[in-house]
């Protein structure tokens, strides 16, 4: 049977953003969005503070973190310059946690209306669940295309007929990329989260709002704005 101490809770953060400069510690909503995300775990009743980690590498980073007397993975160059081609590298951390800890969370903290129910929320289902890992994704209404242009018609046939209103289309699901869970001894293995045939891993669904992601200069804007605005309401 699982539980909440089996889970270390991660929060990976790092300046070298080559589409938004330092866009962790940048000024978002009179914040910054690594305070953000610290502040969001930290306003849990689930998850233990013991259990919960911010990996940074640089200086900057790891003087915000201080305020909060919170756990701090101090993370090497290659793990701040890493595009994840081996997760191990990006990663680093799974070595040292999996010697205490069965299973990592892993929070995206470039999300800003991630809220801490549905974290919660997802941790809650990993732990009645009897899958090993599980990934967060979105429900998708649309038309798809392969890598060579053809039409992908699997989920909006009707009867052998194209329907092109998206009120019929079949629902996907696409990668929020907002939360993982995985077993921290595959992760050592270099296995990122399984095998991705079906519930390997589970799949836990998540509303578009809360996957808004800032990967560019124009998202940080319009989720600044957008941020704002919820503030006032």
């Amino acid at each position: 049977m699982k539980n909440i101490n089996d889970i270390v809770v991660v929060i990976n953060a790092r300046l070298n953003s080559s589409r938004v400069k330092e866009k962790m510690i940048r000024n978002f909503a009179n914040t910054n969005l690594l305070e953000l995300a610290i502040k969001k775990i930290l306003s849990s009743k689930l998850i233990p503070k013991k259990n919960f980690y911010v990996a940074v590498g640089e200086q900057k980073l790891i003087d915000i973190v201080k305020k909060y007397d919170i756990n701090i993975f101090n993370r090497t160059h290659k793990s701040c310059n890493s595009e994840g081609k081996d997760i191990r590298d990006l990663l680093e951390w799974c070595y040292d946690f999996s010697k205490k800890y069965k299973y990592y969370l892993w929070i995206n903290p470039c999300q800003p209306f991630l809220s801490i129910k549905i974290i919660e929320d997802m941790i809650t289902t990993f732990i009645k669940s009897n899958n090993k890992s599980m990934i967060t994704t979105k429900k998708i209404k649309d038309y798809f295309w392969n890598s060579d242009k053809s039409l992908n018609k699997n989920n909006f046939q009707i009867n052998n007929n194209l329907v092109f209103n998206t009120k019929f289309v079949k629902e996907t699901y696409q990668a929020s990329h907002s939360m993982y869970i995985g077993l921290l001894e595959d992760l050592c293995k270099g296995i990122w989260l399984g095998t991705f045939k079906r519930d390997d891993p589970e799949l836990f669904f998540v509303d578009e709002e809360e996957t808004l992601d800032i990967d560019y200069e124009w998202e940080f804007d319009m989720c600044e704005a957008y941020y704002k605005s919820k503030l006032i309401i």
